[in-house]
């Protein structure tokens, strides 16, 4: 679970940093550093992320016999800072904590982030529905919906008027990683009626050279977070 909390982590953070990178391009011109001075634009990308972690036997007098508690906590990227906390009933998951843990206070105008089983439609309208935004990823528990989106970008329709892309390296402790992020529009309305709000839809390849060896990793995702955002 914390691996997989990390990597998903560390996708969100590239996620964020070349969206960011496709904002200040286009309202930047020449200037893209200029973005990150605007007060509003940080207000308005403010990052919550929805997680969950299992506690086993973290108390030294315990039984063995201890059962592992789940807790799914909202939480800001950049302090750290826990907005709110649940445990996961006996008989429920982290789905069910959602209506407890998006709230309009918590939501209204921050990015929540999560792992891909949260990719849900109910998630999606309620984020969107309290003023926030949703940057989320399709992955095994939507398979329609990632099926739609690796077959768009893989093989993007002739008329395809809006693709626009990004790409960072970043070199360190023997590895180079590559990160290209393609992010449109043009699936907006096919989606509009199962996905509230969506306002863009991704497709980030990570490639990591090291040792002579090259590992690639594809995912694709959706948000209601708009260009002009």
């Amino acid at each position: 679970n914390v691996l997989r909390a990390v990597e998903a982590d560390q996708i969100i953070d590239v996620l964020a940093s070349l969206l960011t990178r496709l904002e200040a391009a286009r309202r930047c011109g020449e200037e893209p550093s200029r973005l990150s001075s605007q007060p509003e634009v940080k207000a308005q990308h403010a990052q919550v992320a929805l997680d969950g972690k299992t506690l086993r036997g973290t108390l030294a007098h315990a039984s063995p016999q201890q059962r592992s508690q789940h807790l799914v906590a909202l939480y800001e990227t950049q302090t750290g800072v826990v907005l709110a906390q649940q445990a996961v009933p006996d008989k429920g998951n982290e789905i069910t904590l959602e209506a407890t843990l998006l709230t309009p206070t918590q939501v209204a105008g921050r990015i929540v982030t999560a792992d891909a089983m949260h990719t849900q439609k109910t998630c999606c309208a309620t984020i969107h529905r309290f003023g926030g935004y949703y940057v989320l990823l399709a992955k095994a528990n939507q398979p329609t919906l990632e099926e739609d989106l690796r077959l768009f970008f893989t093989e993007p329709p002739p008329d395809c008027r809006d693709w626009r892309q990004a790409r960072t390296c970043a070199k360190g402790h023997g590895r180079l990683d590559i990160r290209e992020l393609v992010a449109s529009t043009e699936l907006n309305e096919w989606l509009a009626a199962a996905w509230p709000g969506v306002e863009q839809v991704f497709c980030l390849q990570r490639t990591s050279f090291r040792q002579g060896q090259r590992h690639t990793q594809t995912v694709y995702g959706m948000t209601n977070l708009s260009p002009k955002h």
